[in-house]
């Protein structure tokens, strides 16, 4: 109670101090593993700094707090220094930044004015007395207009034109013609740039470049040119991805909004961090000092350790802001094709299901008659085996790969669930392809495919897609470039194992985002990014679901997500996520004599409008499916095709090719090459724990996302990030903060000095 500064609010002289401890916890809970011991041990802190105690010293403490930590009976010793208390409330109360804006009252005063505002400035030149300077010298006026609209100087003709205008006019024409300039935009886009710490490379050693940085820039400089007011342009820095009605190019048909979330990833990033939760939150503590002090001129990040010094701002703003960041990922988006891809795919997904129940019922006729013929089931018996085996038998042993069951709990992610789903471009549609779907493989065989699971599907009529960046250095092993635009992700979680499982069909990469890196430009973290290849099994190239493993043991622990990609644009599944070992896989040994009763019953259920769920029976229906479509649709003719079943088999293929046309159709009208520019995407809705005096490795209390108390924030929808909800409360009228804020820059750049002379700091610090 005597000392003149209580490091991290620990205080041990007091028994009754010693259980709760300080801001890192109790001191002595974990008896020899307790802070106090580690402290004393000098195996974290070195308590005493004057000296380690003795070992015999050490072992009568170790003792001590083993039996209890018993203290007598005797008063809590009083504080020697008063402690001003944290009070956000008087605060937010006794700053003018806080306050409600106002509509004063014009002042008269005696001299003529121009404007409302020179009123104000008049007014005071009287009350002190002063006499107000003359008015410039047109060609000077000229001058500075030029200088400050458009950052270059007039040319003579131009200065000769404004100064011989004799319209009472030129001026306001003048600053009208400059407005619309398109250098305009160039010039003040470099203000905003220069604001939210705009560069092409990343810093750091490999100095990496930006993919798709400029688009940035040129996103800036159009919405200035295009007069986008300053609430929809703070909105889309935030949330542009998260507009339900994006502001569209009007020339060229992207998405403009999407374009400024690149607003977050402009910061500097270490390639290959040793410590990546570490590295995570240096760049979320960029993010949230960037969007405070250009959006709200506050100093938020000041609040990272310990509650603000000075501004009524706390610890918990500060971590409660992290949240919308930790709800979030970086991606790279495919942003001039984005509108009219989505569109295609929503018409590819109506063309789809408006085949289903024709090519369903087809397939079902096929099925029904290979389970009454003898010889047609030995042929799929082969053929089968081919796909499940080396052997080449009547005889086949299958082995089917089967999810599990939803309720294990080893199971993160399962692509059927509306929570599950998170998809960055076209590639895999708006939501799961259902077990039991028909589906069509563009340009591949087989043409079609019987879905045995529910899972997320990439569709190689997406193949096609190619992405241009401009970029000179460059060597990150995961720059997202290729898989914009065809990329699944999974939600967060935290890797309780040293392995992740992966349900799939076809071949794919995946990428493990950990603690949100993506920079892997160096010799750690490779094990990432995997790639999981697939020897084609016959032929036709006919893939079947199977387990793949991917070894993660250094991040046991961590908070990871992971994204899906393909491999040269083939077309792949895949249904779940395991954190751990993968299951084993289903054997079932069969003879044509086998089969033919499971092919009947099979068949009868589907007849009667049968879901096929179990798993063992929708691996096996999607196998002797395929298998049938395989031979089916290989040729116009076939041994085993019996005379009654030949018209079915033609209508099949009837139906397929002109499905294949229209998707044709489809394709001839799809631009496939597009920019790609770094934007945002919402991720799973996470909160973020205070870290005690800033640590990452010292969690804290957790704290549900939210805008800043002293804002009267609201709490925020617990689905997706929350970002957008973040933008409305920014730019509501009732937040007097990013009005004033704004203005005031605006001032700064026109006049040389803000109204407020320290453009990011309205708090109390500030001038």
């Amino acid at each position: 109670g005597e000392a003149k500064k209580l490091e991290a609010n620990l205080r041990l002289d007091h028994g009754s101090f010693l259980a709760t401890g300080g801001d890192s916890g109790s001191a002595i809970a974990d008896g020899a593993a307790s802070l106090l011991m580690q402290a004393v041990r000098y195996e974290s802190y070195e308590m005493p700094p004057s000296g380690k105690l003795s070992d015999e010293e050490i072992a009568v403490l170790e003792k001590w707090v083993a039996d209890g930590a018993f203290w007598p009976e005797e008063p809590i010793p009083e504080m020697q220094q008063s402690r001003e208390a944290f009070d956000l409330a008087q605060r937010r109360s006794e700053h003018w930044a806080w306050q409600p804006r106002s509509n004063p009252q014009v002042p008269q005063v005696a001299s003529q004015t121009s404007t409302a505002i020179d009123c104000f400035v008049q007014r005071e030149i009287e009350i002190h007395g002063l006499v107000a300077n003359p008015q410039a010298e047109r060609a000077v006026l000229v001058r500075r207009a030029y200088l400050d609209l458009i950052g270059i100087p007039p040319s003579i003709e131009q200065l000769e034109e404004h100064t011989s205008d004799l319209d009472e006019a030129w001026y306001v024409r003048m600053i009208d013609s400059l407005l619309a300039s398109p250098q305009f935009g160039v010039r003040f886009g470099r203000h905003w740039l220069d604001l939210v710490r705009y560069a092409e490379s990343r810093g750091h050693e490999f100095d990496e470049d930006v993919p798709g940085a400029t688009h940035y820039r040129d996103y800036v400089i159009r919405a200035l040119n295009e007069d986008v007011p300053y609430d929809q342009f703070a909105t889309e820095q935030i949330a542009g991805d998260l507009l339900e009605k994006p502001r569209i190019n009007s020339a060229r048909g992207w998405n403009e909004s999407l374009l400024g979330t690149g607003f977050w990833h402009l910061g500097e990033w270490v390639h290959s961090p040793v410590d990546s939760r570490k590295d995570e939150m240096d760049r979320f503590d960029n993010m949230v000092d960037v969007f405070s002090k250009s959006m709200l001129g506050l100093t938020v990040a000041c609040a990272r350790c310990h509650d603000h010094k000075f501004d009524a701002i706390s610890t918990a703003d500060y971590y409660a802001l992290l949240g919308f960041l930790r709800s979030s990922h970086y991606r790279m988006v495919r942003f001039e094709t984005l509108v009219e891809h989505e569109e295609i795919e929503r018409e590819r997904q109506a063309l789809r299901d408006s085949k289903q129940a024709e090519l369903k019922q087809l397939l079902c006729e096929v099925l029904a008659h290979c389970a009454a013929d003898k010889s047609c089931c030995d042929l799929l018996v082969k053929k089968m085996s081919v796909l499940q085996s080396d052997a080449a038998t009547t005889t086949a042993t299958w082995q089917l790969a089967v999810p599990v069951a939803q309720d294990d709990p080893r199971l993160r992610a399962a692509f059927t669930r509306s929570d599950a789903w998170i998809c960055e471009g076209p590639g895999f549609g708006s939501g799961p392809v259902a077990a039991g779907t028909v589906d069509f493989q563009f340009a591949s065989e087989p043409l079609v495919r019987w879905q045995s699971f529910s899972g997320a599907h990439f569709d190689s009529y997406w193949s096609q897609l190619k992405s241009t960046v401009e970029t000179v250095n460059g060597k990150n092993a995961y720059s997202q470039v290729d898989a914009s635009g065809r990329t699944m992700l999974t939600p967060t979680f935290e890797l309780s194992s040293g392995e992740l499982s992966y349900l799939i069909r076809g071949q794919c990469q995946a990428f493990v985002a950990v603690d949100s890196m993506r920079l892997l430009a160096g010799p750690l973290h490779g094990e990432t990014r995997r790639e999981f290849r697939e020897k084609t099994k016959d032929e036709k190239g006919v893939s079947e679901y199977r387990w793949v493993s991917h070894g993660l043991q250094r991040y046991k622990g961590k908070r990871v997500h992971v994204e899906f990609a393909p491999i040269d644009g083939q077309p792949f599944e895949v249904v779940q996520v395991v954190d751990g070992v993968a299951p084993e896989s289903i054997t079932i040994d069969a003879t044509a004599e086998l089969l033919r009763p499971v092919l009947t019953k099979l068949a009868e259920q589907l007849n009667a409008g049968e879901e096929i769920v179990e798993p063992r029976q929708a691996a096996l229906l999607s196998t002797t499916m395929n298998a049938i479509a395989t031979e089916v649709l290989a040729a116009d003719e076939r041994a085993w095709l019996s005379d009654e079943l030949k018209e079915t088999t033609t209508k099949l293929r009837t139906a397929i090719k002109t499905w294949q046309q229209e998707l044709d159709q489809l394709a001839a009208r799809t631009r496939w090459e597009s920019a790609v520019a770094m934007a945002m995407i919402d991720g799973t809705g996470e909160n973020h724990p205070i870290l005690i005096r800033g640590s990452h490795e010292n969690n804290g209390p957790i704290v549900e996302r939210r805008f800043l108390t002293a804002l009267e924030a609201k709490e925020v929808d617990n689905v997706g990030s929350g970002r957008l909800q973040l933008a409305r409360e920014l730019t509501d009228s009732s937040n007097p903060l990013t009005a004033r804020v704004v203005v005031n820059r605006l001032w700064h750049h026109l006049l040389g000095r803000g109204i407020v002379a320290t453009t990011d700091d309205f708090g109390v610090q500030g001038q």
